[in-house]
């Protein structure tokens, strides 16, 4: 049986070269789309990553505990040494109600002055700079329509046995720019 397949293979080896070629040109045909797709995909998502100013979060976990700065510049040093990361930075975040208890829970985010979010951030009224317990407001919110430039809003920060109260006064609304 095995040598009339080789019989066949000789008698015919024009045939069967000819099949052997045609195979591998259509597995380097599709090979190549297969790479040329691969790297329109890649310069596709590296255009929209260029436009995007956040594509990834790290948030601790254990919530309650006291993490010392020294972490998380650790951290920020780390990210900025991987491959493609082009700024890494620090932003502090919390959720907690305002007081008295009234059901609202705002969202509130401390950046730095040289924070690349920071630069992205158009003032649309009062004043951008801030100092000790001032801030501002994301004008598109549902708390810009009650929380005014000029007026104080207190807060209260911490978990449950150490709670720590604070009067923040607002001195602007801004919003993200489009740039």
């Amino acid at each position: 049986m095995l040598s009339y397949a080789f019989k066949r293979i000789i008698r015919s080896w024009k045939l069967y070269a000819s099949l052997i070629l045609g195979m591998m040109l259509a597995a380097t045909f599709f090979g190549g789309i297969n790479v040329g797709a691969d790297t329109i995909g890649k310069q596709a998502l590296d255009a929209q990553l260029a436009n995007t100013p956040v594509d990834i979060s790290l948030s601790p976990v254990s919530g309650g505990i006291s993490v010392p700065r020294t972490s998380f510049d650790n951290v920020v040093q780390r990210v900025q040494g991987v491959s493609g990361v082009v700024s890494a930075e620090p932003v502090g975040s919390v959720t907690e109600q305002f007081y008295p208890y009234n059901g609202s829970i705002p969202y509130i985010k401390a950046i730095q002055d040289n924070s690349v979010l920071f630069q992205h951030l158009a003032l649309v009224s009062g004043r951008k700079t801030l100092h000790a317990n001032e801030h501002v407001i994301n004008a598109g919110s549902q708390y810009a329509q009650n929380y005014k430039p000029g007026k104080t809003v207190k807060y209260s920060l911490g978990q449950s046995g150490r709670k720590y109260n604070v009067t923040l006064t607002v001195v602007g609304e801004v919003q993200l720019d489009t740039t």
